[in-house]
C-alpha cells in the first residue's frame, strides 16, 4: 500500500521560525499583556515595531484596554504567519503535483491586499480594522507557505 509521508527537513531551523513567529505575535499584542504601567517595557513594545508599521492608533485593535503594538493589517499577519508555521507539517502532505500553489496564495494575498490599499486610497471604499486583519491573515499565511518545501518533503512510501 502506497502513502504519503511528511519528512522534516532543516528541523532546527523550523523550531526557529516557529519560535521567532510565535514571539512577534505576542510582542505585537503590545503592552495590554500586563495591564501595569511600566513605561519603558511599553516604549520597548511599540519601538519593537516602529520601523515595520505605522502604529496609527485609528487603525489599531485596544487589547485588554492599550492599543496593539501594531495595527490591525500587521497583527492579521503576524497571526497568519504563525497560524501557517504550526500547519507547515501538514500543509507538506499536499502532493507534488501542486507544487506552485503557494506562489500563486501568495500572489493572491498580495494582489488583494494592494486592491484594498487602492481602494481605500481613491476613495471607492472605506477599509475597516476587520477587514485589515483579515487581509494581512490571508497575506501571513500565504508568505509562510511559501517556506513550505523548505522544512517539510513529501514522499511516497510503502505503508504495510
Amino acid at each position: 500500500m502506497t502513502g504519503i509521508k511528511s519528512v522534516p527537513d532543516n528541523l532546527s531551523v523550523y523550531y526557529l521560525l516557529l519560535s521567532c513567529t510565535l514571539f512577534l505575535f505576542i510582542a505585537a499584542l503590545g503592552p495590554g499583556l500586563y495591564h501595569a504601567d511600566i513605561s519603558q517595557l511599553t516604549a520597548a513594545h511599540y519601538s519593537l515595531f516602529a520601523h515595520l508599521c505605522h502604529q496609527d492608533p485609528a487603525r489599531t485593535f485596544v487589547f485588554m484596554g492599550e492599543p496593539m503594538a501594531v495595527c490591525s493589517r500587521c497583527i492579521g499577519i503576524y497571526i497568519g504567519a504563525f497560524s501557517a508555521t504550526i500547519l507547515l507539517p501538514v500543509l507538506s502532505l499536499i502532493p507534488e503535483i501542486k507544487k506552485k500553489w503557494e506562489l500563486y496564495l501568495f500572489g493572491f494575498a498580495t494582489v488583494l491586499n494592494f486592491i484594498d490599499l487602492g481602494g481605500n486610497y481613491i476613495g471607492i471604499w472605506t477599509n475597516t480594522l476587520y477587514s485589515r486583519l483579515v487581509l494581512g491573515i490571508l497575506f501571513g499565511l500565504a508568505s509562510i507557505t511559501l517556506l513550505n518545501r523548505t522544512f517539510f518533503k513529501s514522499k511516497n512510501t510503502e505503508i504495510s
